[in-house]
């Protein structure tokens, strides 16, 4: 992901530039002016010049009648340029450093801008904005999820399965990460006042949406390789959903890994109105950071947590008793 740089020292550096190109030009103009002024006294002069200096001087040594004729536009041409350039002058040095000082103001105002595209208070608000961006994920594109529990409720309901097995089978590779039902933080959770629910509370229908899940998916790839479907109808992409036990995050992710990247937060104080306040994160380098997080997490959470895994090359590798047997396990 790229990024424009947008800096205040970018855009003062392009002031200069343009300031550098004025001066040179108030430069020419001044040169004219002197130009035109003592041209003008000079023909002036001539044509003012006495009876017994022009008799001197020979006929083509005076000027003619028109050009004595000019001599005084000449000289108020001159006088008028370099009156240009001194108002030029005093407004840019009195103006420019105001002018620089509102720049500079305007640019610290919104420094934080550039990491930060929104703030959202209620998790609805970015749900509905990571699912769009779940929903309009292309062939190729890389999704991660990291919760504690299904919070963004991307498994809400048979609708939202079918797209994940829809975006599977078009290329997309999703990693999810969420917190084992057994794990010792659960009480953690419990003694700060975050949860006072039982593990089947919190998970709800999960462990059912991810067993249908894989059954579809299941019988994606066996119609496959029976020749029932064509290799256009293949999986093309992967999903695989992982639970870690005792490496706690206090943070939510997602990613798309093009656009849209969420970092929400969990507050051990709940309100119905609330709900994990999120900030949807832009720059390089607060993504970069949260991604190693993800990746930190996800290789702590070692193969032997999947609960759900499809590839493209293998097909469905977990089976439905390692569901059962995660989600069924007593905090």
């Amino acid at each position: 992901m790229t990024q424009k740089n947008d800096s205040p020292e970018t855009f003062f550096e392009l002031l200069t530039v343009l300031g550098k190109k004025i001066y040179f030009q108030i430069a020419i103009l001044a040169l004219l002016g002197f130009v035109g002024i003592k041209v003008g006294d000079n023909l002036t002069k001539a044509c003012s010049a006495p009876n017994s200096s022009k008799v001197a001087a020979s006929a083509q040594d005076q000027p003619n009648a028109v050009l004595c004729s000019f001599s005084p536009l000449i000289v108020n041409i001159g006088n008028s340029c370099l009156e240009v350039v001194f108002i030029i002058l005093f407004f840019e040095i009195r103006a420019k450093r105001e002018v620089l000082k509102d720049i500079t103001r305007i640019f610290r105002a919104t420094e934080s801008t550039k990491h930060i595209k929104a703030f959202h208070l209620n998790r609805e608000d970015y749900s509905r904005e990571i699912h769009q961006s779940f929903r309009e994920a292309r062939k190729d594109q890389s999704i991660k999820l990291l919760s504690l529990f299904e919070d963004i409720h991307l498994f809400a309901d048979d609708i939202k399965v079918n797209t994940i097995r829809a975006q599977v089978m078009k290329g997309c590779n999703i990693k999810i990460l969420i917190l084992h039902p057994d794990s010792s933080l659960l009480q953690c959770l419990r003694n700060v006042g975050f949860t006072d629910s039982s593990p089947e509370v919190m998970y709800g229908r999960l462990p059912s949406k991810l067993e249908r899940l894989r059954e579809r998916l299941e019988k994606d790839w066996f119609k496959y390789k029976s020749g029932e479907i064509n290799g256009q109808e293949k999986i093309k992409g992967s999903i695989e959903v992982r639970v870690h036990k005792d490496i706690f995050s206090s943070v939510g992710y997602y990613s798309d890994s093009l656009k849209d990247n969420y970092v929400w937060m969990y507050f051990s104080s709940q309100q119905d109105d609330i709900g994990y306040p999120a900030f949807h994160i832009i720059t390089p380098e607060l993504i970069r950071e949260v991604e190693k997080h993800f990746d930190s997490l996800w290789e702590r959470a070692t193969r032997s947590s999947r609960v759900l895994e499809v590839t493209a090359e293998n097909g469905v590798v977990t089976s439905s008793e390692i569901i059962s047997d995660v989600f069924s396990k007593k905090s």
